[in-house]
C-alpha cells in the first residue's frame, strides 16, 4: 500500500495531470503493477535520478516535496525482492513499471 500511496501522490504532487493509470498483471511468473500518468514528464537527465534519495527533479515541475518518496518506494520493493523502473516522455507522461516474484 505504502508503494502505491507514494507513486500516486506523485503523480498528483509533481505531474498535472488528469490521468492516472493502475494495472496489474502477471508476466513470467512476477506480478507487474503498472502506474503510468498523462502529465508533464520527466527530464531525461532526471530520470536517471528519480530513485536516489532526497533528489529532485528541476523546480518548475514541482511544488515542493522533500525528495524522499520516489527512494523509498524503490528501498520498499527490493526488501519485497521486486525492482522498479520509470519511463518518461516530457510533456506527455510518465510510467513506472513494478515487478514482484509470485509465489509458487
Amino acid at each position: 500500500m505504502r508503494i502505491l500511496n507514494n507513486l500516486i501522490q506523485n503523480v498528483i504532487a509533481h505531474s498535472h495531470a488528469d490521468q492516472i493509470r493502475i494495472s496489474l498483471s502477471g508476466q513470467d511468473g512476477r506480478l507487474r503493477i503498472l502506474v503510468a500518468d498523462n502529465g508533464v514528464g520527466i527530464g531525461k537527465e532526471d530520470l536517471k535520478y528519480i530513485f536516489d534519495r532526497l533528489y529532485q527533479c528541476e523546480k518548475g515541475r514541482s511544488e515542493g516535496g522533500s525528495g524522499l518518496g520516489l527512494s523509498i518506494v524503490r528501498q520498499l520493493a527490493e526488501k519485497m525482492n521486486g525492482t522498479i523502473s520509470a519511463e518518461s516522455i516530457q510533456g506527455k507522461g510518465t510510467a513506472f513499471t513494478l515487478f514482484f516474484p509470485l509465489a509458487e
